[in-house]
């Protein structure tokens, strides 16, 4: 970069070196606005200049063709370059044959031919300056030749082209403005090193003082003042800085009491702490920590702590902790860490990045949990959850799990699949009401939602894929499933007993309607052989029936009575 060579150099040599360039530079614009000015007036007085000779030119001319006196003419035309500047002179007829010329080997010779050999601005500029005969003078300025181009009719039908070079004229005229300049040079340089030096008595030594001063604080050296006297920028810089050092030993003190605070409470806690640097290695671990692994802070710093991890779970916790790392994301891993004792302890290490007032990253800040009871008991439930699932899945009876809140099904058995005929998608589909007749969905709404603890629920009718309504009787109990709060019913089909119980209430109908038929016709056929008895008794004949037993039923009937 070009401008690093400057930066590097101090204030007091920098100052006057940009002074300098600074007057350098305006030096140049000064003499390139002067050349300007001058070129622009050679050009105005060298036109009018050329304007007054060839209007005198053009009366001679004129008059000469008139007495057809050609030597004359050429003579003429010769001496125009006598007058300084002009360059180039030709008098063209009305072919465009040059008549006469300032170089005699140009003498009637096409114009085109001799304009063949000029520069092509020039060239152009006499094509276009020939292509309508005026009386007029027209001059035009050529800037690439630095030249005038001026043409003028001469009567009755010729035109004299003329060509003058300004470079003679401006050179002159420079030579003389040449002492102005410099006088112009010299003011601006003087002035320049007195402004430079002015500053270095006035501002640089305060400036080298101030300098001083920030790089003591910087260093470290919250000692440092720098006192500046005055009212100007330097001596609010300086204190300014006077006043950071002070607030710097206050933020130091408070920090250093803060840090302390902190070492408190993170050997109070629990949890393991730890940090890590730019470099991802750690740099601290709390006392609590230390305890944990029975070494020192020396041993564990650096990739030290990684000893103790598990080899199985090494490669797993680096590749997550450097990824979070490199991404400048939290992070939450599981692994197993040896304890003094020598067993390997499961943790939950949880690190997040961790910034400065600046938010300039500063490296990592984790903490770490014993979990090896919490993932003993979570293995105890997992497998307790197995087998309580094996038996859900398993019961001969087909059972339901719904929600307490909503009242969906939110699973159901392979009995319950196989007994009801849905499959376990259609089932989960379901709410509990749409498996009840419309005639009792309010009324298991309301005591679905209001019941506790272990119930039998009584009776009720279930529809089936089929279409068809089955008895059961459902007995339900309280269940969080899946983080929700449900309830697990069981059915018992009692269809068929029900239809055994209906078909013994009609049998027992028929029996009774059968024996009290046949106890009036028993009945009848007594009073019937009474009255053959009677009869046979009044006719004096022995009677044919043996009508004991119902004397003794009639005995007993009155003894029953009596007592």
């Amino acid at each position: 970069m070009i401008w690093s060579p400057l930066l590097a150099l101090s204030a007091r040599w920098l100052v006057p070196l940009l002074f300098a360039l600074t007057a350098v530079m305006a030096i140049g614009v000064i003499y390139q606005l002067q050349v300007k000015e001058y070129s622009d007036s050679v050009q105005y007085n060298e036109q009018q200049r050329l304007r007054e000779r060839l209007g005198v030119e053009q009366t001679r001319l004129e008059h000469e063709l008139g007495q057809g006196n050609l030597m004359q003419v050429r003579r003429l035309v010769s001496g125009l370059t006598l007058h300084s500047g002009i360059t180039h002179a030709w008098l063209i007829d009305q072919n465009y044959q040059i008549i006469a010329a300032t170089s005699r080997t140009e003498l009637n010779q096409p114009l085109e031919t001799i304009l063949g050999k000029q520069s092509a601005d020039l060239r152009q500029a006499s094509r276009q300056s020939l292509a309508i005969w005026q009386p007029d003078i027209h001059v035009q300025y050529l800037a690439a030749e630095n030249a005038l181009l001026a043409e003028v009719g001469i009567y009755p039908d010729f035109r004299l082209l003329v060509s003058l070079d300004l470079t003679p004229a401006l050179a002159e005229r420079l030579a003389l403005g040449k002492v102005h300049l410099w006088r112009q040079a010299g003011m601006i340089l003087f002035f320049s090193a007195f402004l430079a030096g002015l500053l270095h008595i006035i501002w640089f030594r305060r400036a080298a003082h101030l300098t001083a001063t920030a790089m003591a604080l910087g260093a470290g050296n919250l000692a440092a003042r720098a006192r500046m006297q005055g009212s100007d920028e330097l001596a609010a810089i300086g204190n300014a800085l006077d006043n950071m050092a002070v607030n710097q030993q206050r933020y130091q003190a408070d920090l250093r009491q803060s840090l302390r605070n902190l070492n408190v409470i993170a050997n109070a806690s629990p949890a393991l702490f730890w940090t890590s640097d730019l470099d991802k290695a750690c740099d601290w671990f709390n006392q609590r920590w230390l305890d944990f692994t029975g070494r020192s802070l020396a041993q564990e710093q650096g990739n030290g702590w990684a000893e103790g991890v598990h080899p199985d779970d090494f490669e797993r916790c680096l590749n997550i902790y450097q990824t979070a790392f490199d991404a400048r994301s939290a992070f939450s891993i599981e692994y197993r860490l040896r304890r003094h004792d020598g067993e390997y302890r499961w943790l939950l290490d949880q690190g997040m990045p961790r910034y400065d007032a600046d938010n300039c990253f500063l490296g990592y800040i984790g903490s770490c949990l014993d979990i090896t009871d919490e993932k003993q008991l979570h293995a105890q439930l997992a497998a307790s959850e197995a087998y309580y699932r094996y038996l859900f899945e398993h019961n001969p009876a087909p059972m339901l799990i719904y929600q307490r809140a909503g009242l969906q099904l939110v699973s159901v058995n392979e009995a319950f699949r196989r007994h009801y005929g849905y499959s376990h998608d259609e089932a989960l589909q379901f709410q509990l009401p749409d498996l009840y007749p419309e005639a009792e969905q309010a009324a298991i709404i309301k005591l679905a939602r209001n019941l506790t603890g272990h119930v039998c629920v009584g009776e009720w009718h279930h529809r089936i894929k089929t279409g068809e309504y089955i008895n059961v009787v459902a007995h339900s109990n309280d269940l969080i499933y899946n983080d929700q709060v449900c309830r697990v019913a069981v059915m018992i089909d009692i269809t068929a007993l029900k239809r055994v119980e209906l078909d013994l209430q009609q049998r027992n109908q028929e029996l009774e309607s059968f024996n009290a038929a046949s106890v009036d016709r028993e009945l009848t056929m007594i009073e019937l052989k009474k009255q053959v008895n009677e009869l046979s008794t009044k006719l004096g004949r022995q009677p044919p029936f043996d009508l004991g037993f119902t004397h003794d039923s009639s005995k007993s009937d009155k003894s029953d009575q009596s007592s």
